[in-house]
């Protein structure tokens, strides 16, 4: 079996049932179940998202929570844990006092501590998925930084900065180096394959990488460019597949020169 996660909203949703319930037994005890919707919701949010494992002990856990959110620098945690400070003394009214807090104070503080945790609900909805958007941002780099990094083993590179940062913006690129590896080596087993950024000084925009090859004298003058058309032959599909057609070009050279 499956063990997921339990999603403490739902207490949100029990608070409700209770208030519709019109006495002071129901009313304390919709307020008990809002706040633990949003405490439950924080704490896991900061166990599960943000690593405090810390917070998976019982001792003084409301006011640790409470705190890891007050004293963040992000301003949402800030807010949710703000919400959470105040929700906690009338969490222990509700709870704990029978001669201080009647109905009538009940009432009037539940419409806004119940908008107040569905505020401070959505607040966390909003950071889990901006941190799984980040993660996921984070993730794609380090997958074009591996990937940037292998055309190094076969590419030779000219000027290395403006090459990653065209690839980058035009991330099929690797794709289509990584395309023309083996043809390159087919062709040109002898060859040296250098990549450079080529910039357009039209001012019309079309910057361009280029693949040189150099190849010795024999070779230049023996089919060279034959074989660069049919590479490019190959290519092309792939290049307009991935709109790249004209920002990837196969130049000749000859070594030394």
């Amino acid at each position: 079996m499956v063990k997921t996660m339990y999603d403490f909203k739902e207490f949100y949703e029990i608070g409700e049932e209770l208030s519709q319930i019109d006495d002071e037994a129901h009313i304390r005890s919709a307020i008990n179940r809002d706040y633990y919707a949003l405490f439950g919701e924080s704490r896991k949010y900061l166990v599960e998202v943000k690593g405090k494992t810390y917070l998976t002990t019982k001792k003084g856990i409301h006011t640790k929570v409470c705190n890891a959110l007050r004293y963040s620098n992000n301003s949402t945690e800030k807010y949710i844990g703000d919400l959470l400070f105040y929700l906690i003394e009338i969490r222990g009214f509700a709870d704990y006092d029978w001669k201080e807090k009647n109905l009538d104070y009940f009432e009037k503080v539940f419409p806004k501590l119940k908008e107040d945790v569905k505020k401070g609900l959505d607040s966390l909805n909003y950071l889990k998925h901006t941190n799984t958007r980040r993660d996921g941002i984070m993730d794609r780099n380090m997958k074009f930084e591996e990937e940037f990094s292998e055309l190094n083993k076969f590419y030779k590179m000219r000027n290395p900065e403006r090459i990653y940062e065209f690839i980058n913006n035009n991330k099929g690129l690797i794709k289509l180096l990584n395309e023309a590896e083996p043809y390159l080596i087919s062709k040109f087993p002898n060859g040296i394959f250098e990549l450079q950024k080529h910039d357009d000084i039209t001012g019309e925009g079309y910057h361009k990488l280029y693949v040189n090859i150099f190849v010795d004298e024999e070779t230049f003058n023996n089919g060279f460019m034959d074989n660069i058309h049919e590479i490019n032959g190959k290519l092309i599909p792939l290049e307009k597949e991935l709109n790249l057609m004209m920002k990837f070009i196969l130049m000749p050279g000859v070594e030394g020169y």
